[in-house]
């Protein structure tokens, strides 16, 4: 990334990973300062089904606006489309997520119990949808729950509180609306970010439960 801000770019549109996700980083080469803003956008086909607005100022600068599809021609059993995406997209991660945990640590997954699984697969379903949607603000009974895991002695339950603390931690600047300035700093904005609800994680529960 610092050889492409070196070549001269500084603003960069990548995908894939279906997040709603920006992120910059600031060099200093020569005496000269150096920046470089990656934009990830989220996909249409994955909540939160973002697109993005983007628009070059006479100013120099640059304003990006984030925008989700709210409905498509699908019955949707009566359920708003916001809601019927999110709804899909976090069943089918705890699904994935359930299977990887109780699949055993030789066939590359997490070897826990089924207990175990019922437990933490909502969590790293919740963490994900979160992060996919951006601008992710984990309240204080989440942060004490991952805390819990990481602090807990098991490898495997700190491991796991690492990854989900990995997920909820948002980097500036803000991942939905912001203004990037002729000199690269950003006037950051989470506006138009409250048109959706994601799950938080429950309180933190009995590690004992967890590592038997």
């Amino acid at each position: 990334s610092e050889s492409l801000a070196k070549a001269g770019l500084n603003l960069v549109f990548t995908g894939h990973y279906h997040a709603q996700d920006i992120t910059s980083e600031r060099w200093e080469a020569d005496g000269e300062p150096l920046m470089l803003t990656d934009v990830e956008t989220g996909s249409l086909v994955t909540y939160p089904n973002p697109f993005r607005m983007v628009t070059l100022n006479a100013d120099d600068t640059v304003s990006i606006q984030s925008r989700r599809v709210t409905e498509i021609d699908y019955d949707t059993g009566g359920i708003p489309f916001p809601n019927y995406s999110e709804q899909y997209v976090s069943g089918g991660l705890v699904g994935l997520a359930y299977h990887g945990l109780i699949r055993p640590a030789d066939q590359g997954g997490y070897g826990l119990s089924e207990e175990q699984a019922n437990i933490l697969a909502p969590q790293i379903a919740a963490a994900y949808v979160a992060h996919y949607a951006g601008d992710e603000m984990p309240d204080a009974a989440t942060l004490e729950s991952l805390n819990a895991y990481i602090q807990s002695g098991d490898p495997t339950l700190a491991l796991l509180g690492q990854t989900l603390y990995s997920l909820w931690t948002d980097l500036t600047p803000a991942d939905n609306d912001l203004v990037i300035l002729p000199d690269g700093t950003t006037n950051m904005s989470a506006l138009g970010t409250s048109d959706f609800s994601f799950g938080i994680l429950p309180n933190a529960i009995p590690t004992d439960s967890l590592s038997e």
